[in-house]
């Protein structure tokens, strides 16, 4: 509460279904929520309603129901398909080029 008031966003990371939900009876929120690389392989065996039954639990985390998820480790294009599919609004991962940034 004391960082939320200060200006800080909390993001919580790599929460399993359980304890979102856990947290969602608790009626504990985030400013967003990202979900790891691991969830994201799950879906080839257990297919993509998985992957979105986690972001539909991840986004009751966020304040206001907004839509601040993002899939880590997206990797191949497989992976950012079942992560389109699966309604988050953010990935990230190798999948994309890596830019070299210079600072001055």
């Amino acid at each position: 509460n004391y960082l939320s008031r200060s200006g800080w966003q909390l993001w919580a990371a790599y929460l399993p279904p359980p304890l979102c939900r856990a947290l969602n009876r608790r009626q504990l929120c985030f400013d967003g929520e990202k979900i790891d690389r691991h969830e994201i392989c799950r879906p080839r065996a257990y297919g993509a309603a998985l992957l979105s039954a986690l972001v539909i639990e991840a986004r009751k985390l966020v304040k206001g129901g907004r839509n601040r998820v993002v899939i880590e480790g997206i990797e191949t294009m497989t992976d950012l398909e079942y992560a389109r599919q699966s309604g988050a609004s953010w990935g990230q991962g190798y999948v994309w080029p890596e830019a070299l940034l210079r600072f001055r």
